[in-house]
């Protein structure tokens, strides 16, 4: 793919999250099955259900601009798989295991809020309006998902931290 110009470099931009939310969704699959504590796994739970619903936002931006996701791998969410397949091939105890997937999970939010946010000012600046209300639901979506990880996080540090 030539990046030539902005559009080209926004469907970029846009296939690499596109990329990216589909393997955060295989990852939090695998997530939710290694999990002991219920609040985390049903927290993980509706991630994913909301990660596949902004992949489905992705797919309407595609369609709004007459274009196909490229083949564009995330090389942000590649790193945070890899580590994480790491990390569970180290076999942790279930609490060491739940920090780190809230950890891991609150690095990949805080990627997702500013691409999301370069994507949307660009979908503005590019006059395609439809295409930006998609992303910056996805935005809203993250930055949301982002402070309840921030807490519960907190929490379970706490709590696991407490009992060290």
């Amino acid at each position: 793919m030539s990046l030539e110009g902005p559009n080209e470099l926004f469907i970029y931009e846009l296939s690499a999250m596109y990329d990216g939310e589909k393997k955060i969704a295989e990852m939090l699959s695998q997530a939710t099955e290694q999990v002991s504590d219920g609040r985390l796994a049903g927290t993980l739970r509706a991630y994913l259900d909301e990660t596949r619903q902004q992949a489905s936002n992705l797919e309407q931006c595609f369609e709004l601009l007459a274009e196909a996701p490229r083949e564009v791998g995330c090389a942000a969410i590649d790193g945070v798989r890899q580590e994480y397949q790491d990390v569970v091939g180290q076999e942790p105890a279930p609490e060491v295991l739940t920090m780190y997937l809230l950890g891991s999970a609150m690095r990949v939010e805080h990627y997702e809020i500013g691409a999301y946010r370069s994507l949307v000012d660009k979908a503005l600046l590019m006059g395609e309006a439809e295409c930006a209300l998609l992303l910056q639901t996805n935005l809203v979506q993250e930055e949301d998902t982002a402070t309840r990880l921030e807490r519960i996080n907190h929490e379970m540090s706490e709590r696991v931290l407490a009992e060290a």
